[in-house]
């Protein structure tokens, strides 16, 4: 975990240790709240939590009929009580967005970006462009890059073929006329109000012999492969092939590259991060028949607040919006970086006033009762409308068997804009579709969506409503 560099005050400090609890309630008639400032506080170093193995089993339906619910959880979940955060999006400063890139890119060298139609490329820089076209100008390259693309009756192989040959017939001209050296402006790392895609920092740089992208809106911040003009992305498609086409990453090398990661996030001084899941992500850009395997390694990671890891509705089960993770080639090389969601402290309650983790259940049961197949992912009608059909018919079948507790973002409920880190409760859940109108055959809806779970409620823990997603 990262520490911040700014420290609370030590009446601040004493003021939130004599708030907690360990694993037991609080009587108090009005929660303690503490005001400081920054992009996260300190974890207090005495904190404890208790885990409790919980279990629930049971089937119901929801009122209309339409979804038969099971309850299929067993899963270690704290009982601490948690508190209420309130938040703002940080503004990311220029010293920051100069610090975020020069741990990215230890000692490279960054320029201002130009239109890649219209930039003015050294005599190197066309020739190594060139370089790369000239391979992917025949089939036989061509299929090697794109083998899924190699079947019956689909010219996309011959037409990118075409395309690289006209790029390499345009470019070949601009290259007697190139000047030898470039030079390029160094990037100053000012917020631009009128830059080249609007307001926000953008550059490029080059390290490790690979050309890079920096964006950011001085709220997001993105890093990604980026080659400027050329056909189609045969260039960033030639990079990804030539670092993922590798063979298979072990254990020992996700553990390397998570740790890679954890040392980015512990320079780039945004405040406390903890690592949510580091995946490998396996793509065959082949055939069945004829396999051609595509690695690269995933880390996510979320902000901690008073030394608890929050929740984040963008994973597996949900389609939220929000995302922190950088994607990582088996060879360690950077294929992308992303920080969305990075908030400056602002208050927080006690959390005396939490709901135990049974009453917040029983409210979620009676939440996911209202809820029709439509609620889960299948909008409007599949078969009949009629409430006799409906009543009749189970057109949705939901396995609940993933339960999450903890810190989870959403709008401030007095103030507009604001935002707050409420104790919630998220739930997901593998689910089926009917694919006919009697409900005897069943479609998973991973088959439909590409997700083996989906968030299905997200429940406060503070008085049992459903979390809205911030907006």
């Amino acid at each position: 975990m990262i520490k911040n560099r700014r420290l609370l005050t030590v009446a601040t400090l004493l003021l939130y240790l004599f708030s907690l609890s360990a694993c037991s309630e609080i009587d108090s008639e009005a929660s303690q709240t503490t005001q400081t400032t920054g992009t996260t506080i300190p974890a207090v170093s005495q904190k404890q939590s208790c885990e409790t193995f919980y279990e629930k089993n049971g089937v119901f339906k929801s009122t209309d009929g339409t979804v038969e619910f099971t309850w299929n959880i067993a899963a270690d979940i704290s009982t601490e009580k948690l508190p209420v955060v309130d938040v703002a999006v940080h503004k990311i400063s220029d010293e920051e967005a100069s610090r975020i890139a020069n741990v990215l890119f230890d000692g490279a060298c960054f320029y201002e970006p130009e239109d890649a139609f219209e930039e003015d490329y050294s005599n190197a820089e066309l020739q190594k462009k060139l370089d790369i076209w000239q391979e992917y100008a025949n089939i036989e390259k061509m299929t090697w890059l794109y083998p899924y693309r190699d079947r019956p009756n689909d010219n996309y192989i011959a037409q990118e073929v075409e395309l690289v040959q006209r790029f390499i017939d345009e470019y070949t001209e601009k290259l007697s006329n190139a000047p030898i050296e470039k030079n390029d402006a160094q990037y100053d790392w000012v917020f631009r109000n009128d830059g080249l895609y609007g307001k926000g920092y953008l550059t490029d740089c080059e390290y490790s012999g690979l050309p890079y992208r920096i964006s950011s809106n001085g709220k997001q911040y993105s890093v990604y492969l980026y080659t400027g003009a050329g056909p189609s992305r045969i260039e960033e498609d030639h990079y990804r092939a030539l670092l993922c086409r590798t063979k298979k990453p072990d254990e020992a090398l996700l553990q390397e590259i998570q740790s890679k990661a954890e040392d980015i996030l512990a320079q780039i001084g945004l405040g406390d991060w903890v690592i949510e899941g580091c995946t490998l992500n396996e793509q065959n850009v082949g055939t069945e028949e004829s396999p051609v395997m595509e690695y690269d390694i995933r880390v996510d990671f979320v902000p901690s607040y008073l030394g608890q890891p929050t929740m984040s509705w963008n994973n597996s089960a949900s389609w939220g919006s929000q995302a922190n993770y950088m994607n990582f080639a088996p060879g360690g090389e950077l294929l992308n970086f992303t920080i969305e969601n990075i908030y400056d402290f602002h208050s927080f309650t006690d959390g005396s006033s939490a709901m135990g983790i049974d009453e917040i259940m029983t409210a979620a049961q009676d939440l996911l009762e209202k809820q029709s197949y439509s609620d889960l992912g299948m909008s409007g009608s599949l078969f009949e409308t009629t409430e006799e059909a409906q009543s009749a018919n189970i057109w949705c079948k939901v396995n609940i068997c993933e339960l999450k507790y903890g810190l989870l973002l959403t709008q401030h409920p007095n103030h507009a804009g604001k935002m707050q880190f409420v104790p919630a409760l998220i739930l997901n859940a593998e689910i089926k579709y009917a694919a006919d109108e009697a409900g005897t055959d069943f479609i998973p809806g991973e088959a439909i969506f590409g997700v083996p779970l989906r968030r299905v409620l997200a429940i406060s823990a503070i008085d049992g409503t459903e979390v809205p997603y911030p907006e």
